[in-house]
């Protein structure tokens, strides 16, 4: 079976180790990316590995939601 290329918002979050809020503030500022499919919504994870892979910098400001 094929490796998953889309996933939802809890199954990201429990990648991330962070809280769903988290993931939800993550997708408003777009820095994770996601589809649409119905009422739907999936995080792709292209994404969510370059999410990890970054530095940090981008959550500033997010410790609070953890």
């Amino acid at each position: 079976m094929p490796e998953k290329v889309l996933v939802n918002k809890k199954e990201c979050a429990e990648m991330l180790s962070v809280s769903v809020r988290l993931v939800e503030l993550l997708i408003r500022r777009r820095q994770l990316d996601v589809r649409r499919i119905g009422r739907r919504t999936l995080i792709t994870m292209k994404s969510i590995v370059a999410f990890a892979a970054n530095d940090g910098t981008g959550l500033a400001g997010t410790s609070q939601l953890n």
